[in-house]
């Protein structure tokens, strides 16, 4: 709990709790000294207490007076009148001067540095040209007007004259002016403004800097490093593109001027000065270094010290991350000229190679092939797709490539299991990520090598198979399904995997017990996503599914082999028809096995479902689908079974694996094959089918809505279980025509009457909801009388107006209410009447909870709400609808009330990611109603508006403008100005 601390009484009792600050050892007198230390620095005596603090012997309590000013320039600068903001821009520069002078500790005299920053952002002072003025009032000792800074010499002479610790703090000032500029939150008029008055230092600093590259003495190596990394910032400053322009360009030139001397400090001091310069390199190589820039920099990295660099990381193991740094920012600046005259640069691609020999695992040992895997992908897709299009790259940089990727083989070796298990979590998590981003490498690598790359990693695989070197084999492996994406349709490609496929060494692999499990699940995993490979070269089908139903038997393969054969069968479902039979067979003995996972039983149920989806006829499929019910049907009843014995842990899991496997039937039979799926865009979801006509078809829906009934009634209340469910749901509502999981409406609305805001992921049930009125939507539109669309949707939105009524308020639960106003939205744009139908009472409740939403803290039901108003003004102005006099109504009744909450967000009260919104839905009461404007007045005026101190003028021309917008996109950066203005006076 916080401690409560007495406020001080004097300037020496401020210290001692300053003191405190920084010696205390408990967090809740911490926390108390802070919040009485930052009241002291925001009241009216704050700038009286940093001058005094500034003054006191202790170098922290001079470091909070310096701090203290920053904080009253934030939060009191519109005290600063003209005569105020000179005078404290004189003390600041005083304090700054003096405590230099004296030798003063840097942490000190930077917080200064930084608050003469914070000065001369503030848009209420006027600082120009600081750099220079700071200058002169080091040299003449104490500060200066700034109006008389020409009667002194050039800038050329003056910085002559500067100390070492003088010279430091306007470096420090002039590259973090430029950097506190790009991280400003103002809008885009102030920061033109102040890319204006940096602009004007330019000339400045670039002699301030050229005196600091060439300066010998005391502190050379910190004033050289800070030089360097000024020059660069600047360079990254004025090569901008948003602001191109003859000045701009002179200003290029002009730093440009500094990049040979900056050279000469990296030559002599690398390990100090590469950091900026990569960053240089990589952000800016193009506009601003030329080709005598880069040759010196190519000098540099094959230069002695750059070899030293390589030999200690390859033969040491010691890491050089700032000469790494260099190197691949040199490499992505240099790139088109490494691709089209490698031989030209040689030297540097060979260190390029040298980088990935670094020994040992990536992440865990070594960072370099990490951090060089991106230029090795850029010069991989340069080498495929080159800038030049009517050149072709010379043979000698697809070897470049090939080198490359054979490099990353070694390199996303797994370490044995044993090894691996001594790893950090986050470093196993990383070297995934970084085996990820190899296989993108390949994918380009292969583009650019063509089959030559993929019969060598071929090759590989199957000599790691005879040699039992079961790592690099599945090293071998998880490269050849990496390149899966461009193999397939290259008929050089699929020649050498017919060599693969067709070799019993690797299929038998699968099954030998010396093998690797991670190196048994690669080659499953390979079968399965080269299963559109099989499509062609049906000779090559029985050993890789024979040896997918022996790895489903095998406890380390069985997960892999699942997913494997889910793929198999969706890409070769018409070739694997004729083994429809005998895939059931292996279902029904698999399913008795100790492997029979609730994982793979799902995927394995789905597979089948996906050949089932390639049978002629509807008779056909239903028979089929009726054997995986069954299946279905007896996890359902041994769920029930384990619930009734009171198992609540085997009891729901066993649920949701029943409603996972229908899930997977139901997304089986979609197609993801472009033979079957062609939308019949005539067909009607709805109508009479083989599956709402059809005796067996009508069954089969029953069972399946049977299934789900059961399950929702016992085990409603696991959210797993309701995400199911609704996997169900969709996968019927995706359908493009009559289907077996198109099931009646009733179906999934007594699903939905079932929930309650307490309801596990009652969320994703209301999101399924939407689905439901979206599928349905032409069907919704239809009035014919008993249209069961049309009555589903009055339950559901009876249901949703209960829902909203329990919350009251949108504070009860943010995301349920988010998601309740989400259907209510959905609904409204397909059928508003239906909303209009309920009861006066229930529909002015729900209107004005959403009103709630929208003046309340969360941003979820927030933006849901304004999205439904908006939807809901897009309606009103749509007369052929058929609901204009209703919606009137509502406008005309809430429409005050609404354009209140709307106007005061927009005047400060809504955070910048929900203003878009709130504008949006503002606009849209333009054009509707008349009244608009006057509405928009009374809230302006009105005596709770949240920005009080802006000014009764500025608000009406706020309205004025807004009106004038006519609801036009203009209206949102009209919005966008008074908040920010509305903002920067609640500072």
């Amino acid at each position: 709990m916080e401690a409560a601390i007495p406020a001080p009484s004097s300037v020496p009792e401020v210290a001692e709790l300053v003191k405190g600050l920084y010696r205390q050892s408990d967090p809740d007198t911490i926390k108390g000294i802070e919040k009485t230390l930052q009241l002291l620095q925001k009241s009216p005596e704050g700038w009286q207490l940093a001058d005094a603090l500034l003054g006191y012997s202790d170098p922290e309590v001079r470091f909070f007076g310096a701090l203290t000013f920053t904080v009253k320039l934030h939060s009191d600068a519109k005290a600063l009148e003209n005569d105020s903001s000179k005078e404290l821009l004189t003390r600041l520069l005083a304090w700054l001067i003096r405590l230099v002078a004296e030798g003063e500790q840097e942490f000190v005299t930077r917080k200064l540095c930084t608050t003469l920053m914070q000065y001369f952002l503030n848009d209420k002072t006027e600082w120009n040209p600081c750099v220079r003025h700071l200058i002169c009032s080091f040299v003449k000792g104490e500060p200066v007007e700034v109006d008389e800074v020409d009667n002194y010499p050039p800038t050329t002479q003056l910085v002559n004259s500067l100390t070492p610790p003088q010279l430091r703090s306007v470096l420090y000032i002039s590259e973090g002016l430029v950097q506190e500029v790009k991280r400003t939150s103002y809008v885009s008029t102030i920061v033109a403004k102040l890319e204006n008055r940096l602009d004007e230092n330019c000339d400045d600093v670039v002699a301030l800097t050229r005196h600091a590259l060439g300066y010998s003495g005391p502190y050379e190596t910190e004033i050289r490093a800070e030089a360097v990394s000024c020059m660069a910032t600047w360079a990254i400053y004025v090569t901008r593109l948003t602001r191109y322009s003859p000045e701009a360009s002179d200003r290029i030139d002009q730093v440009q001027t500094l990049i040979i001397p900056a050279l000469h400090c990296v030559h002599a001091d690398p390990e100090n000065t590469v950091e900026p310069f990569a960053d240089l390199l990589r952000r800016r190589g193009i506009e601003i270094f030329s080709d005598d820039h880069l040759k010196l920099l190519s000098e540099l990295i094959t230069s002695t010290w750059g070899q030293q660099q390589i030999a200690d990381m390859t033969e040491n193991g010691i890491p050089s991350d700032h000469f790494i740094d260099l190197m691949l920012a040199f490499g992505t600046a240099m790139l088109p000229k490494l691709v089209s005259t490698p031989d030209t640069w040689d030297n540097v691609m060979v260190m390029m190679h040298q980088i990935l020999k670094f020994p040992g695992y990536a992440i865990e040992d070594e960072m370099a092939s990490m951090q060089a895997i991106e230029f090795w992908g850029n010069y991989a897709g340069e080498v495929a797709d080159p800038l030049e299009t009517d050149s072709e790259p010379p043979a000698v940089a697809k070897v470049h490539v090939m080198k490359a990727a054979e490099a990353y083989w070694t390199k996303v070796c797994m370490p044995p299991s044993a090894e691996l298990a001594s790893w950090d979590k986050d470093n196993v998590k990383s070297f995934k990520a970084f085996r990820t981003d190899v296989g993108d490498f390949l994918l380009d690598a292969l583009r650019a090598c063509g089959a030559d790359l993929f019969r060598a990693f071929i090759n590989l695989a199957l000599n790691q198979v005879e040699q039992n070197d079961w790592i690099k084999m599945e090293a071998s492996l998880f490269c050849i399904n990496s390149m899966t994406d461009e193999v397939i349709g290259t008929e050089e490609c699929e020649e050498a995997l017919g060599g693969l496929f067709g070799s019993s060494i690797l299929i038998s692999a699968i099954s030998r017990p010396d093998a690797l499990p991670r190196a048994r699940r690669a080659a499953v995993e390979m079968i399965g996503k080269y299963a559109e490979f099989f499509i062609k070269r049906r000779e090559y089908l029985v050993a890789p599914l024979s040896a997918l139903f022996v790895a489903l038997a095998r406890e380390d393969t069985s997960e892999a082999a699942a997913r494997a054969i889910s793929l198999f069968c969706c890409s070769c479902r018409e070739t694997l028809v004729p083994e429809l039979d005998n895939f059931l067979a292996a279902y029904q003995s698999f399913i008795d096995s100790p492997t029979a996972s609730g994982y793979c039983k799902e995927k394995v149920l789905g597979g089948i479902a996906g050949i089932v989806r390639a049978l002629p006829s509807d008779a056909q499929k239903c028979h089929y689908l009726v054997i995986l019910l069954q299946q279905v049907e007896k996890e359902v009843r041994l769920s029930l079974e384990k619930m009734s014995q009171n198992d609540v842990v085997e009891g729901p899991q066993t649920a949701c694996t029943a409603v996972a496997c229908l899930a997977a039937m139901g997304k089986g039979l979609q197609s993801g094959d472009e033979r079957f799926s062609q939308i019949d865009l005539e067909a009607d979801i709805a109508g009479g089918s083989y599956w709402n006509t059809d005796p067996a078809g009508i069954q089969f829906q029953a069972g399946v809505a049977k299934c789900l009934g059961m399950i929702s009634h016992v085990f409603g209340s696991f959210g797993e279980v309701n995400e199911a469910i609704c996997d169900v749901f969709k996968s019927g509502f995706a359908e493009g025509a009559p289907g077996p999981f198109v099931l009646p409406p009733n179906v999934f609305v007594e699903f939905v009457l079932r929930t309650s805001i307490q309801t596990p992921r009652v969320n994703l049930v209301l999101s399924t909801t939407c689905s439901f009125l979206n599928a349905y939507k032409e069907k919704l539109e239809d009035s014919t009388e008993n249209n069961p669309y049309i009555l589903a949707a009055v339950n559901l939105v009876d249901h949703i107006i209960q829902l909203v009524a329990i919350l009251s308020s949108p504070d009860t639960d943010p995301e349920v209410a988010s998601s309740c106003v989400e259907v209510l939205e959905t609904l409204n744009r397909h059928n508003i009447q239906i909303f209009f139908g309920r009861s006066p009472v229930a529909v002015e409740n729900t209107l004005m909870f959403t009103i709630r939403c929208i003046q309340g803290p969360d941003v979820l039901p927030k933006r849901a709400a304004l999205h439904f108003w908006s939807r809901f003004l897009q309606i009103a102005n749509n007369a052929a609808l058929g609901s204009k006099q209703q919606v009137d109504q509502v406008i005309n009744v809430l429409g005050p009330l609404i354009v209140k909450v709307l106007v005061f967000d927009v005047s400060g009260g809504s955070q910048r990611t929900t203003l878009d919104d709130v504008s949006d839905t503002l606009r849209r009461f333009v054009p509707k109603n008349p009244r608009t404007g006057d509405w928009m007045e009374a809230a302006l005026l009105d005596k709770d508006f949240p920005a009080p101190k802006v000014e009764e003028k500025d608000r009406l021309w706020f309205k004025k403008m807004f009106i004038a917008a006519r609801g036009g996109m203009n209206s949102k950066h009209v919005a966008m100005n008074f908040w920010q203005s509305c903002r920067d006076s609640q500072r």
